[in-house]
């Protein structure tokens, strides 16, 4: 749903060369961030670490929403965001895994979660338009 948000709200406040500069900043930004979020993991609690940056993501959320009600440009910001979203849970979500399975538990896990998020793909996407017309994004 975020991405669907994303696409819509690029294309509507920014047009098509302002979403391929956006992919371009947000390339960028992902190179300093991914080097940066190593260095957080080395040196943190692995719970505390995957408990604040999920806060984080859930408070942008929620920071987002009341900037759109605001009427506040947020298309480039929000597209950034989603970006860095995406590769820093899912990273988050595998190292977490990785730390907690031996490998003979991971070969029969893995595959399980990965048809879980392939069918939540799928399944997202069919229904992300009704979702977005029975509530707005910013109602």
């Amino acid at each position: 749903m975020l991405k669907t948000v994303r696409e819509a709200l690029i294309l509507t406040q920014g047009g098509a060369a302002v979403k391929a500069y956006s992919s371009a900043g947000q390339a960028l930004l992902l190179l300093g961030l991914v080097r940066r979020s190593a260095s957080w993991r080395h040196g943190s609690n692995r719970i505390r670490l995957v408990r604040w940056v999920t806060l984080f993501f859930v408070s942008n959320i929620a920071l987002f929403f009341v900037a759109g009600r605001l009427g506040l440009p947020i298309a480039i910001p929000y597209f950034l965001w989603v970006g860095v979203f995406n590769v820093m849970v899912i990273a988050q979500f595998w190292a977490f895994a990785n730390d907690l399975y031996t490998p003979e538990q991971g070969k029969r896990l893995f595959p399980i979660v990965g048809l879980g998020s392939s069918l939540g793909a799928w399944l997202g996407s069919v229904y992300a338009g009704d979702a977005i017309r029975a509530a707005a994004p910013f109602r």
